[in-house]
């Protein structure tokens, strides 16, 4: 089910948080990769829609508890977040209506990219808060099913001078904005920073687990 992966890794597919939501525990819980072989009733994706990750943090949650001995609880810190809103131009997203078929409901991406096919916003704040490093709440008040591709520069990577443009400053080949540019340039929304309440994870014991 999983390689090599830190128990930190499964707290966070197990509770559906992010790095900065988890405290405590033992130094070796983001540093040592575990092999997780468990058999499921369902074929599930952790990352799949919200059924599956809601199926899959019920199956693995009470093995965390009994292979790694793990107890946790939850509290609240008021933190930076940010929150997901419309821009003054309105959003320049496609509403293509919910999907009958949940195969048809996708997101995708990878480092500096997110493709949605028929995705709530619900979910694209959801992948925006592990690319901002702190949570997003949707503020849009968009309730429709999405196509949109959002491209940037995972490292807001600021053009050099000494370009093909006779080494004047100016946009390098290639460079994309950044996220918040390209929220606004590309799909017409914005993230404002605020502060709120987060629920934070907080572990209080855990224990390596016996060889089988």
């Amino acid at each position: 089910m999983a390689n090599n992966v830190t128990l930190k890794g499964l707290i966070k597919w197990a509770y559906d948080v992010e790095d900065y939501q988890i405290e405590g525990g033992p130094k070796w819980i983001d540093s040592v990769g575990f092999d997780i072989t468990a058999k499921l009733e369902h074929d599930v994706n952790p990352s799949g829609d919200l059924t599956q990750r809601a199926y899959f943090r019920e199956m693995i949650q009470p093995l965390l508890r009994d292979r790694f001995q793990l107890t946790v609880r939850r509290s609240t810190r008021e933190l930076p977040v940010y929150a997901l809103v419309v821009g003054k131009r309105g959003p320049t997203l496609a509403d293509r209506g919910k999907a009958e078929n949940p195969q048809d409901m996708r997101m995708s991406g990878g480092r500096g990219q997110i493709i949605g096919q028929r995705i709530p916003m619900s979910l694209l704040t959801e992948a925006l808060r592990s690319v901002a490093g702190r949570p997003v709440r949707d503020e849009t008040g968009l309730k429709g099913y999405y196509d949109f591709k959002l491209q940037w520069d995972p490292a807001d990577t600021v053009p050099q001078a000494g370009n093909d443009n006779g080494g004047a400053a100016g946009p390098a080949d290639h460079t994309e904005p950044s996220l918040f540019t390209a929220l606004q340039e590309q799909l017409g929304l914005r993230l404002e920073p605020r502060k709120g309440p987060v629920e934070i994870l907080v572990i209080e014991s855990a224990e390596m687990p016996s060889e089988d």
